[in-house]
């Protein structure tokens, strides 16, 4: 395409151009674009090898362009000045030629061991090597996340959050440098997101992560209300200068499952530097700039109701698309499905929808509003997205959908 436009240009100019591209091996093939018939012409021949294939460049020019005046150089007619007036088009098309052999592919990786979800890259990138060096930092950064936000599991010699909410009623803990600043930037954020998202909540949470790996039954609400006596983020004591928490709460727990993936999403962004690219983070989806010869990213987003269903393909660019919702973990007794995204006022899961899409700049606070979204009614959860000013999907249980403007102008027809 780069060439057909260096074509046009040259033919408006009032030249004639075509390409003879040769495989290295034998065999080729002329190309001729915008012929001039009939007219007599200066000609310029230029060849050039570019990965294997051998191009032959020709452009013949009717007329020396206004202004410039030449003598033949004495080997029939070719015109000197015309060769030299033509060199600047002759470069511009060997931009044009070199970038279309140089076009890049896209490739993915995807990895099943971090999060307890799916994890997946996309980028266009010149081979499969230079994708590879591209992604590595990535891992590494969402590995050292996925340890570091690990509320389960003890590593040696780190300060996760599993050592933090074991050890940080008893004194100060320095905590690893990741979960140290996602504390603060929820610290920092958590008022945008009201009552309804409180990443203290892990005592309540615990109790439904038991019922969840049990198959059953749900927590009692006795033992609901007493675990919510213990899950105010007040009681978390954040030391700046020293990185340090302490829970004054003794039986307070942290579970930041409604930002973590979000942040690690960010912090995926950061580690893959500048370039089009698209992480998915189990429903986190993050995006820079667009596909190679393309103005944006598409984006499905799954029916609550199946995972083979689509409710439409979104366009982003510099955005995030995140999805809460029922289908996520769950597990279901005597008949009735209880998913994880929990309502701190009835510390039951949330029942207004299926499933709420959001879509904004930051994956860190997309995924803090779509939790919140989930946990607001209709109205409520409406005049939320619109100030924050975020597009959003909402999928009522009977299935009808309902969204703002800005959401339905970003499906494709």
């Amino acid at each position: 395409q780069e060439a057909e436009d260096f074509f046009s240009a040259f033919a408006a100019w009032g030249g004639r151009a075509f390409v003879f591209c040769r495989a290295a091996e034998g065999g080729g093939a002329s190309l001729p674009l915008h012929p001039l018939k009939g007219q007599r012409t200066s000609f310029l021949r230029l060849r050039l090898g570019v990965e294997g294939l051998s191009f032959s460049v020709g452009l013949r020019k009717r007329f020396l362009p206004a202004g410039v005046s030449g003598k033949s150089d004495g080997r029939g007619g070719d015109d000197l000045m015309t060769r030299r007036a033509a060199l600047p088009l002759v470069a511009l098309l060997l931009c044009a030629l070199l970038s279309g052999c140089g076009r890049v592919e896209k490739y993915e990786q995807a990895r099943y061991d971090l999060f307890d979800t799916v994890c997946r890259v996309s980028a266009y990138a010149e081979s499969e090597d230079a994708f590879g060096r591209r992604t590595e930092p990535m891992w590494r950064r969402l590995e050292e996340i996925d340890r570091a936000l690990d509320p389960y599991h003890g590593y040696e010699g780190l300060h996760n959050l599993y050592y933090v909410n074991l050890h940080a009623a008893e004194a100060p803990v320095r905590a690893e440098d990741v979960l140290f600043d996602m504390l603060l930037w929820y610290r920092d954020n958590r008022l945008d997101a009201g009552e309804t998202v409180n990443i203290a909540m892990g005592a309540v949470l615990n109790l439904w992560h038991d019922a969840r790996e049990a198959g059953g039954p749900p927590p009692s609400e006795e033992a609901l209300r007493a675990a919510a006596l213990h899950t105010d983020f007040g009681d978390v004591i954040l030391d700046e200068a020293a990185r340090t928490v302490f829970f004054a709460d003794p039986l307070l727990k942290l579970d930041p499952g409604a930002v973590g993936k979000g942040y690690a999403a960010r912090e995926a962004l950061k580690a893959l530097g500048e370039g089009a690219v698209l992480v998915n983070l189990g429903g986190i989806v993050a995006c820079a700039g667009a596909p190679d010869g393309r103005d944006f990213w598409r984006v499905a987003v799954q029916s609550p109701f199946s995972a083979s269903d689509s409710l439409g393909i979104l366009r982003v660019k510099d955005e995030s698309v995140v999805t809460s919702a029922v289908y996520q973990r769950f597990f279901e007794w005597d008949g009735l499905r209880y998913h994880h995204l929990i309502d701190p006022e009835t510390l039951m899961p949330g029942n207004f929808y299926s499933s709420v899409t959001v879509v904004c700049k930051d994956p860190a606070a997309a995924d803090l509003l779509s939790t919140r979204l989930f946990l607001l009614p209709i109205e409520e959860s409406r005049a939320t997205a619109e100030s924050a000013g975020a597009d959003a999907l909402w999928v009522l249980p009977n299935g009808e959908t309902l969204m703002t403007d800005g959401f339905r102008r970003r499906l494709e027809e």
